[in-house]
């Protein structure tokens, strides 16, 4: 029995499409919003946000995106005075359909005179 055209293509296609769906389907991903680390403290108080997007890439070209994932925002809601650092977290699901972004920040919580005064 000699192999077909069709079923050549099929296994080709079958062994190439894990290397070219990564990331097309779910990713998760996580970096740094800063690459100068020296010197940076650790902290003592770590909060995060999250923002949500929802895209239809295919139909409407709809984009709408809820929450808000600002560095400023996250450091008032959460009472610190100063970040040492901050990290991004991308969650995407199928094309980007779905996306969730997440900034964790590290730094110090706001002194007490400070919340005293206001």
């Amino acid at each position: 029995m000699k192999p077909s055209i069709l079923q050549f293509a099929a296994c080709a296609l079958a062994m190439a499409a894990p290397s070219c769906v990564s990331g097309i389907l779910y990713s998760d991903v996580t970096r740094p919003m800063t690459t100068n680390m020296r010197n940076s403290p650790i902290g003592t108080k770590f909060s995060d946000l999250d923002s949500k997007e929802l895209h239809d890439p295919f139909i409407t070209g709809v984009r709408v995106q809820w929450d808000s994932n600002a560095i400023g925002d996250v450091m008032k809601r959460n009472g610190i005075d100063r970040a040492h650092y901050a990290d991004l977290r991308v969650r995407s699901i199928l094309f980007g359909i779905w996306t969730q972004q997440f900034v964790k920040v590290a730094g110090e919580p706001a002194s007490e005179s400070k919340t005293d005064a206001k």
